[in-house]
């Protein structure tokens, strides 16, 4: 279902823009002002409550001194089995390679005889249906609501940037390396660096879950002003 209103929108919306000649920033700006009338949509129709899964509580195994739950193995193993099928469909299938050729060049596609038009609904159907995937493990483990999207939307950025931009590969990488570095910087004890020097006295600090954001865009500078094209170059 969600596939099929990926459709719409794009040949509601997009496909409109693209005839015009849309630049970028156009598209980029269109995109957000659809996410806020989906957004809205949904409180209208399922309202702002959160809901949840009825999942019953696990017990977490101990795996090189971290805890972790069967359920995040699962989700961890559904995002891999995902990019490899993704990989499969890009470099393996005729569809694949006319969406990459449509990438480099649409022209020259179209000069091939490649319809961009019927590849690029089906990349929207792809694409939509990829986004259910990943909103449904997201609320498997925390919760549900209509501004979820946009609450994860700068962890995302930084991944994708952190990882490079247009190497979906690379965004994977990304996403694995910022939530190891977030989760690891969350259970540091800072206590014995703020001592340093003996001009404080504190037991134990930590850094507050809120500033997950944070510590996001931190990682992403420090990368970008070391390695500006991320970790994983575009192919």
């Amino acid at each position: 279902v969600t596939g099929w209103v990926g459709i719409l929108i794009d040949q509601t919306i997009f496909k409109r823009l693209r005839k015009i000649g849309a630049k970028p920033v156009t598209l980029m700006i269109t995109s957000m002002g659809a996410a806020i009338a989906l957004r809205n949509l949904n409180r209208l129709i399922w309202t702002s409550h959160t809901k949840t899964y009825a999942i019953p509580l696990q017990r977490p195994l101990e795996i090189l001194g971290a805890r972790i739950t069967p359920l995040q193995i699962g989700i961890i193993l559904t995002g891999l089995v995902s990019m490899v099928i993704f990989h499969l469909l890009l470099h393996r299938t005729t569809f694949g390679k006319a969406l990459r050729a449509i990438s480099d060049n649409s022209d020259l596609a179209n000069a091939c005889a490649i319809d961009s038009e019927k590849m690029i609904k089906r990349m929207w159907f792809l694409a939509s249906a990829y986004g259910v995937i990943g909103g449904s493990m997201i609320a498997m483990e925390h919760l549900l609501y209509p501004r979820l999207g946009f609450d994860i939307i700068i962890p995302v950025f930084c991944a994708t940037i952190l990882g490079g931009i247009g190497n979906p590969y690379g965004a994977m990488l990304g996403a694995l390396t910022l939530a190891f570095a977030e989760n690891l910087i969350l259970a540091l004890d800072l206590a014995p660096l703020i001592n340093l020097g003996g001009l404080f006295n504190v037991e134990s600090i930590q850094i507050s879950t809120g500033y997950k954001p944070a510590i996001s865009f931190m990682i992403l500078i420090i990368v970008l002003l070391f390695k500006p094209t991320g970790i994983l170059r575009k192919k």
